[in-house]
């Protein structure tokens, strides 16, 4: 029994100093998919670790979520926060076994499906968490890394997990649909998407002469072609991809989610599980994500993991 612990263990990612491998063995054997059974809070929140409470969310009223009021005072507090805030990166701040995944997964799979939509056609396509577990998703190994290097292995671990969602929900068809449609929009109204991203596009499709669709099959396909090259390039440009995963991002929420952004949010969870260089390499590369980025963004984290650099 002792082996196999011990293998259990080490199969898993590497851990903070404040994090031991029994803690996510613990985590993995207990956490539950659907929180149905969610206890809610009793009492208001309250400023701790140096976050002060926002009165003006505390009571805000919620009109987009059904069932909002038979919520605890901290879970309306969070969910209005998720909902309200100015922010595109949001930090649940909370201390070891507090709640912060309890919560998220109490959120996505009990809350947001009732979220109301002017247009009750779209609700069986909501919501659309896309959720990063650090658990599940990757571990970092930094010996022998720079910051820059660990932020690269998590931008392109990241953009991966977040491009094979956008091909899972079907947004386009193909390839070619997406440098259609989307570059399209991109071509004809670039002020919408101020970007680095879009700049390439815009400057390499003028170059390959690629901007204008043609009516005839044949001479259209070959433009497209001539644009998913550039595609090509973007993808193997660590920076030019990580704008341009933000832009498709800010193009789906724009296009499909428009009167109910709610539904459509990126949940970052368990960046504690690895070390203090990783987590900060991690801060470090989502602020200017989610800045770039129109979809909100939510990390969990530890108070300790916040102040060290990944907050």
């Amino acid at each position: 029994m002792l082996i196999r612990l011990k293998e259990l263990c080490s199969s898993l990612p590497r851990t903070s100093k404040l994090h031991k491998s029994l803690d996510s063995v613990v985590t993995k054997l207990f956490q539950q998919i659907d929180e149905t059974d969610f206890i809610h809070s009793q009492s208001a929140p309250q400023n701790r670790y140096g976050v002060p409470v926002d009165e003006e969310i505390l009571h805000h009223h919620n009109d987009c979520l059904d069932g909002f009021d038979s919520c605890g005072p901290n879970e309306k507090y969070l969910v209005n926060k998720v909902f309200y805030s100015e922010c595109h990166l949001l930090y649940v701040v909370g201390g070891i076994g507090v709640g912060k995944t309890t919560f998220t997964r109490y959120l996505m799979s009990q809350l947001l499906p009732k979220l109301r939509h002017n247009d009750p056609s779209l609700a069986s396509k909501c919501p659309v968490p896309i959720y990063f577990d650090f658990l599940n998703h990757m571990a970092i190994a930094v010996k022998g890394k720079s910051l820059e290097d660990i932020q690269q292995e998590f931008v392109n671990t990241f953009c991966t997990h977040i491009e094979a969602r956008i091909v899972r929900e079907g947004y386009f068809s193909d390839v070619m649909d997406e440098v259609d449609v989307v570059w399209t929009s991109i071509l004809q109204n670039p002020q919408n998407y101020p970007s680095p991203a879009s700049s390439y596009i815009v400057k390499r499709v003028f170059e390959q002469n690629a901007k204008s669709l043609p009516s005839d099959e044949i001479v259209r396909r070959d433009v497209l072609l001539r644009r998913v090259l550039i595609r090509e390039e973007i993808m193997k440009d660590n920076n030019l991809r990580w704008h341009y995963v933000a832009l498709l991002l800010n193009f789906i929420r724009d296009t499909y989610y428009s009167d109910h952004r709610h539904c459509f949010v990126i949940i970052v969870d368990n960046i504690d599980r690895d070390l203090d260089l990783a987590q900060r390499a991690v801060g470090l590369a989502l602020k200017p994500f989610a800045k770039n980025c129109k979809v909100r963004v939510v990390v969990n984290v530890r108070q300790t993991t916040y102040y060290q650099g990944a907050g």
